[in-house]
């Protein structure tokens, strides 16, 4: 495989090695935290390359992982919200308080905060080092009833809370902060916070207010895989939480399996799951020493988000390389018990999704060829 150099925001080298596995080159005088925050950067490089080249794949097919003939689609039209400020690439979209929180590196800022009320906008979050900024990529979480912010930094582990008034006022200053150790997701639940990450011993864990580990799930023990960033690149996942139900839900980007969590009595515990496909992924990791992701692997879910009473995963299903790729991606609705509710068929270019008061808020490519946000009443 011909060598390929890719160069980060935050400028970094990385490249891709003869085996197609994202490596790197690491000065001789670097310290154990710089190189292990280098594979992490190695590892948001390779997956920022696997969503940039599936965005742009858009042909007929069938999904490969998923089967729609089981299930009625349910066609989900967005309408253009025409808003002033331009979006550059989106990641993850929220709803606060009649404020749009839209993840978009655009102008050193990582956050745009759009308030659909008065169509007042502002761009805040810088990148830095500095007091008050942060790194790249994030995260975002609605806390509570919708007063608060959580922004995860993927890089550090560190998860934040911050007033979204005082962020709509361009004030960097955040009122709560927990380390979740070698977490790459994280989120607030009902006692604590959840995490999932680069861990050999469980991809999941939960922590206490403080950080501290309260309990550890291995979601996939029947696999011999001792090294925490091998087992993770492989079951890696999307969270997100229900906090009126106590609920986690699990969805896999490789792998087949979507996992429903419920908080009893004090403790975390899976209640319910759902098979997508025939598990082909899990089967070749059972019987294959080859621990890369594969041309021949399905993508499967994009992003997730809560409403208060159900999960939305943003499905995609098609191989790695592209062959079976359809001109539609789904969007799965799923009650917090597991049963799955219904089937929207929604436009190829949506990669981001948030629900408020039965109206989906969308980020995808409008007429004009560029990014944009989009509504719709399901």
């Amino acid at each position: 495989m011909k060598r390929v150099r890719i160069n980060l925001v935050i400028g970094e080298h990385h490249q891709y090695n003869d085996n197609g596995r994202c490596s790197l080159d690491v000065p001789h005088n670097y310290s154990l935290t710089n190189i292990k925050n280098m594979r992490r950067h190695s590892y948001y490089s390779c997956v920022i390359l696997f969503v940039m080249v599936l965005a742009v794949v858009a042909c007929s097919g069938r999904k490969s992982g998923f089967d729609e003939s089981k299930y009625p689609l349910t066609a989900l039209e967005f309408q253009e919200l025409h808003i002033e400020p331009l979006l550059g690439r989106p990641q993850q979209i929220d709803y606060i308080d009649s404020i749009l929180v839209i993840t978009d590196l655009v102008e050193s800022h990582t956050l745009l905060l759009y308030d659909l009320r008065d169509s007042s906008y502002v761009r805040t979050l810088p990148v830095g080092n500095g007091p008050g900024e942060v790194s790249f990529p994030i995260q975002t979480s609605v806390i509570g009833e919708g007063e608060n912010l959580g922004v995860f930094l993927r890089q550090t582990g560190e998860f934040r809370v911050y007033a979204i008034d005082s962020l709509m006022n361009n004030s960097f200053s955040f009122f709560e902060k927990v380390n979740l150790d070698l977490a790459d997701h994280g989120l607030q639940t009902i006692d604590g916070y959840a995490g999932i990450g680069f861990y050999a011993d469980g991809i999941l864990r939960f922590f206490n207010s403080d950080g501290s580990v309260k309990q550890i799930v291995d979601l996939y023990s029947e696999y011999d895989i001792q090294d925490g960033h091998d087992k993770y690149r492989l079951f890696q996942g999307i969270l997100a939480y229900n906090e009126k139900k106590s609920s986690l839900v699990i969805a896999p980007v490789f792998a087949s399996v979507i996992l429903f969590y419920h908080y009893i009595n004090g403790t975390w515990q899976e209640n319910a799951r759902f098979q997508m496909g025939e598990g082909n992924f899990e089967k070749r990791i059972l019987n294959d020493d080859n621990l890369n992701i594969l041309r021949s692997d399905v993508y499967q879910f994009i992003t997730a988000c809560s409403s208060k009473e159900y999960f939305y995963l943003l499905y995609d299903g098609h191989r790695m390389d592209g062959t079976d790729a359809t001109d539609y991606r789904l969007i799965l609705c799923f009650d917090t018990s597991g049963t799955l509710m219904c089937v929207y068929k929604v436009n190829p270019s949506v990669t981001g999704i948030c629900v408020q008061d039965n109206v989906m808020y969308a980020l995808l490519i409008g007429e004009d060829g560029e990014y944009t946000i989009g509504e719709a009443r399901l």
